[in-house]
């Protein structure tokens, strides 16, 4: 569950040296209920999983492991924002990572639900869940 920049603040007991500017804008703030990193996790990813309109999962990197409180459950993590690089990351693999892309050929990690029964709108587009990637797809 992401969190709102003075939720985390309050959260994370932070001071100058940790983090000067507080939460930047390539930073986001994090937290489960059930689950959390440690020590040693730091550059892993923060995924979150999506469907597809036809009910497919795919998996998306939102975060990068970065700093937070005790390694326990319901803790809080602060998390490097994937989509503040990701025009850098898409020159540097020489590929697009936009939602569309990524959804419409066989180049995620994809798995497939029977199970999920998606209610398609007229009104839904395709890339509706393209935001995790970009504020402007």
């Amino acid at each position: 569950q992401a969190l709102d920049a003075s939720i985390c603040a309050k959260r994370i007991p932070t001071n100058r040296r940790q983090m000067p500017e507080r939460l930047r804008d390539d930073q986001l703030c994090a937290r489960s209920e059930t689950m959390d990193t440690c020590e040693g996790d730091s550059g892993g990813p923060l995924q979150t999983l999506r469907y597809d309109l036809l009910g497919n999962i795919f998996s998306f990197i939102v975060g990068v492991v970065s700093f937070g409180t005790p390694c326990v459950e319901g803790s809080t993590g602060v998390y490097t924002r994937v989509s503040s690089y990701l025009d850098w990351i898409e020159k540097e693999v020489n590929q697009s990572l936009s939602y569309e892309v990524c959804t419409g050929v066989n180049v995620c990690d994809r798995k497939f639900n029977r199970a999920v029964a998606v209610l398609v709108e007229p009104k839904w587009t395709n890339s509706r869940v393209g935001l995790l990637w970009k504020e402007t797809e």
